[in-house]
Order: C-alpha cells, then sequence, then structure tokens
C-alpha cells in the first residue's frame, strides 16, 4: 500500500456515487466478449477433414497499410468510359512504413501500382476471390471483381528468400452500371 492509495479510494468511492456506471454495463460487455470469442473460436474451428490448421507465423507480419488519398478520377484526368452511365473511376492511395500503393477502382476492376516496384503477388479479399501477379513495374490487375467491400493482400517479393505483406483497410466496390438499352 502507498501514501496514495487513501486518496485513491476515496476519489473512486466519490466517482461511484457521482457517476455510477449504467445499470447492465458488466454484463453486457462480458456477453460481447464472448461472443467474439465464439466467433473467433468459430473462425478457428477445425476443418472437415479433422487436420487442425495451425496459423502461418508471417500471418502475423503483416503491415496494415493506411488511406492516406482518396480521388475522384476525373479530377486527375482519367476518364471513364464515354456512354451514358458511366462510373469515373475512383483513385484510392494507402501507404505504409515502406511500401504506398495506388488503386484505380472501376466498375469491376481495379488496376494497381506498388510503390517502390516491387514484384509479387497481390489477393482479393471481400467481394469475392481473386489473385494477381505484381509484376517487376509493380503493376497489377483484377478483372471481373464483384460489387461489395473488399481488401487488399500483397505478398511481395524482396529478395531469394525474403517477402514482405502488406494489407489494405477495407474499401468499396462498385457494380458495373446497366448499359443503356437494358
Amino acid at each position: 500500500m502507498t501514501v496514495n492509495d487513501p486518496l485513491l479510494h476515496e476519489i473512486a468511492a466519490l466517482w461511484q456515487r457521482l457517476d455510477p456506471p449504467p445499470a447492465g454495463l458488466a454484463r453486457d460487455l462480458t456477453e460481447a466478449v464472448d461472443a467474439a470469442r465464439a466467433a473467433e473460436a468459430d473462425d478457428a474451428a477445425e476443418p472437415a477433414d479433422g487436420v487442425a490448421e495451425v496459423a502461418d507465423v508471417d500471418e502475423l507480419d503483416i503491415e496494415l497499410l493506411e488511406l492516406v488519398a482518396r480521388h475522384d478520377a476525373l479530377a486527375l484526368g482519367v476518364r471513364a468510359g464515354t456512354h451514358a452511365g458511366a462510373v469515373e473511376p475512383l483513385v484510392l492511395e494507402f501507404a505504409g512504413r515502406e511500401r504506398q500503393i495506388l488503386l484505380r477502382l472501376s466498375p469491376g476492376r481495379i488496376d494497381g501500382w506498388v510503390a517502390p516496384p516491387t514484384p509479387g503477388s497481390v489477393e482479393l479479399h471481400g467481394t469475392g476471390a481473386g489473385t494477381a501477379q505484381v509484376d517487376d513495374g509493380g503493376r497489377f490487375v483484377l478483372d471481373n471483381v464483384p460489387a461489395g467491400m473488399a481488401s487488399l493482400l500483397f505478398d511481395l517479393v524482396l529478395g531469394p528468400s525474403l517477402h514482405t505483406r502488406h494489407r489494405t483497410p477495407g474499401f468499396q466496390v462498385t457494380p458495373d452500371p446497366v448499359p443503356p438499352g437494358r
């Protein structure tokens, strides 16, 4: 016990009297934590073949990129299709400690660039599954991307046995517009 403990206990008692926690708060928090644990356990459940999947240590070493810019592509001088109802592309820029990712989102398609240019692969998560190769210039394309929330996981090759992994936060992919006359 320190010399400050009696004073701290008095302050805690004062707050309990003047501003008590809402009734049921402890129960609600406990239920929320239990639900989160149950959902996590369901995600880690044993597969149908009976072989439990062990988490890859590399999964724990993924840098989450931060959205640093969002641009209307028209403002950048990028044109959409010329037909009526064409959706203007959206440009998103993500950054991490050592990498930047630029995405051009058009209906059903994601064009991207990694800077500095680094080859590797990119996986689409969320709206559907898909993969693409990132070429030596850092360029990649994902076609036939369904509308909805998506994120990208990059596995970039730095050397013969050295990889770096990056994940974008979620972003919205727009649906293909209905062509005129339909």
